[in-house]
C-alpha cells in the first residue's frame, strides 16, 4: 500500500509538473516580445511590446500604401487619422470613415472649387445658382460649375451677346432672327448680325404694314407693332427724331418719295411676311449720305430707279429687284456691299450717255467698299452690269440681258459659269407685287 501509494503520488506529482509546464507554454505563445512572434498572422504583424500582443501598427512607419498612418485607438493602419496625414488630391481626413476626402464642409474648398459637395465630399463649382456670381451667374448643376448661361434668357447683361451658346454654356452674338424672336418676342424679332451682333428693340424700330384694319400714316403716329404705318412716306420724320434705326417692312407696302441722309450711324431695313416694296415715279430707296443696310426685301419701281444711291454706304443681303423699269441699282458715288442679290427685269435706265438695265456704277466711292458677292444679273432690258471703273466682284452671275451685253468688261468682272452655291442668289426667288 505504501508502495503503491507513493507511486501514485510520484506520478501525480509528474503530472501535475507537466500540467504547469503546458500552461506556461500556452501563456508564452499568447504573448509576443518582438516582430517575429507576429510574423504570418495577417493584419497583425506588429508585436506591441507593452501589451504584449501582436497588432496592425503602433507607428505610422509601421504602415504602407494608402493606408499609411496608424490608428491609435484600433492599431490599425488606415488612410488618416489627421487631416495631415492626407495629400493634395484630397486634403482632408474625415476622421469618422478615416478616409481622406476632398472636403467635409465648403471652408475647406478652394477659390476654384468653393463649393463642399457633401453626397461625394467633393469641392465643385457650385451646387445651385445662388452659389454663382459675376461672369458665370449660373450654375450647370450637371456638369458642378458656375457657368455664364444655360439658356437665352441668362444673356442679359451684355445686349451684343444676347444668345447662349449651349454647347459651351457662353453668350454669343445673335445669327438669326428666330433667335431674337424667342428672346425679345416677334416684335420686331430681328438679329442685327449685321452691325454689333444684338438683338433689336421694338422701342428702336420702326414698323411698317398696309393692313388697313390697324395701321395709320396720319400725324402724330409713331409705327408701333399694334399701330404700324400704313406706308414708308411718314418714315423720314421718325427717323429725324434720332430714336429710330430700323425699320421693319411686313408684306406689301407703298414706298416713300424721301432721301436717307443719315449722320447717326447705319438705318437697317427688313423685311418680314414676304416684304415687298412698290414704288412708282420715286426711287423705292434713295440715299444721299450715312449708311443704309435692307435685308429679306422684295422691291419694284414701275416707273424708276430701284434704288439710287449718290453718297454714303449702300448694303445689301438678300434683296430682290424686279421691274425697275429706269434700271436695277444706280450707284452715283456710294460706297456698296451687295450680297445674296437678284436684280431681274429692270431698264431701260438712261444716265448721261449710258443706256443700262440692271446694275450701273455711274460713279465710283471715293472711300469704302465697292463689291458684288453672289449676286446674279438676269434678263434685264439693257446691259446687265455697267461700270466706269472697275469693282470687286465673287460669285457674279449675268444671263439673259437685252443688248447682248452681260456684265461691261470695264467693270473688271469675270462671271461665273453656272448658279449655285457660291454663284448668283439662287436661292433668291424674282419679286412680284
Amino acid at each position: 500500500m505504501d508502495a503503491f501509494g507513493d507511486a501514485a503520488d510520484a506520478s501525480t506529482d509528474a503530472s501535475g509538473d507537466r500540467g504547469g509546464d503546458v500552461s506556461d507554454a500556452s501563456d508564452a505563445k499568447a504573448r509576443c516580445t518582438g516582430p517575429t512572434d507576429c510574423a504570418g498572422d495577417g493584419g497583425t504583424n506588429v508585436c506591441d511590446v507593452d501589451a504584449g500582443t501582436c497588432v496592425g501598427c503602433v507607428a505610422n512607419s509601421d504602415c504602407t500604401g494608402s493606408s499609411h498612418a496608424c490608428d491609435p485607438e484600433t492599431k490599425k493602419c488606415v488612410a488618416c487619422v489627421k487631416s495631415t496625414d492626407c495629400q493634395s488630391s484630397a486634403p482632408v481626413c474625415d476622421t469618422a470613415a478615416k478616409a481622406c476626402v476632398g472636403c467635409l464642409k465648403s471652408t475647406d474648398c478652394p477659390a476654384a472649387a468653393p463649393v463642399c459637395d457633401a453626397s461625394v465630399k467633393m469641392c465643385v463649382g457650385c451646387l445651385k445658382t445662388a452659389d454663382c456670381s459675376g461672369a458665370a451667374p449660373v450654375c450647370n448643376t450637371a456638369a458642378k460649375a458656375c457657368v455664364e448661361c444655360l439658356a437665352t434668357s441668362d444673356c442679359k447683361s451684355d445686349p451684343a451677346r444676347p444668345v447662349c451658346d449651349t454647347a459651351r454654356h457662353v453668350c454669343v452674338k445673335c445669327s438669326t432672327d428666330a433667335e431674337c424672336a424667342a428672346k425679345l418676342g416677334a416684335d420686331p424679332g430681328v438679329c442685327l448680325s449685321h452691325q454689333d451682333g444684338r438683338c433689336a428693340t421694338a422701342a428702336e424700330t420702326i414698323f411698317v404694314e398696309n393692313d388697313t384694319s390697324k395701321c395709320s400714316d396720319v400725324a402724330g403716329m409713331t409705327g408701333r407693332p399694334d399701330k404700324p404705318l400704313c406706308t414708308m412716306q411718314p418714315g423720314a420724320a421718325l427717323l429725324s427724331t434720332g430714336t429710330y434705326d430700323v425699320i421693319v417692312v411686313r408684306g406689301t407696302v407703298p414706298a416713300g418719295t424721301w432721301t436717307l441722309a443719315s449722320t447717326t450711324g447705319e438705318i437697317s431695313i427688313i423685311g418680314q411676311k414676304s416684304a415687298f416694296l412698290a414704288a412708282s415715279a420715286s426711287p423705292a430707296l434713295s440715299l444721299t449720305n450715312g449708311g443704309l443696310f435692307v435685308r429679306d426685301l422684295q422691291i419694284s419701281a414701275s416707273a424708276a430707279v430701284g434704288i439710287n444711291a449718290t453718297g454714303g454706304t449702300l448694303r445689301l443681303d438678300d434683296v430682290t429687284l424686279s421691274a425697275c423699269l429706269k434700271g436695277g441699282i444706280l450707284l452715283g458715288g456710294a460706297a456698296f456691299d451687295i450680297k445674296n442679290t437678284l436684280i431681274t427685269g429692270s431698264g431701260p435706265g438712261t444716265q448721261g450717255s449710258t443706256t443700262w438695265g440692271g446694275l450701273f456704277v455711274s460713279v465710283l466711292p471715293a472711300t469704302g467698299a465697292k463689291s458684288l458677292t453672289r449676286v446674279t444679273i438676269r434678263d434685264n432690258k439693257q446691259v446687265g452690269l455697267t461700270c466706269v471703273g472697275a469693282i470687286a466682284g465673287s460669285g457674279v452671275f449675268a444671263t439673259g440681258n437685252v443688248g447682248g451685253v452681260d456684265v461691261n468688261p470695264s467693270c473688271g468682272i469675270t462671271p461665273c459659269p453656272t448658279e449655285g452655291p457660291t454663284c448668283g442668289a439662287a436661292m433668291r426667288p424674282a419679286a412680284a407685287p
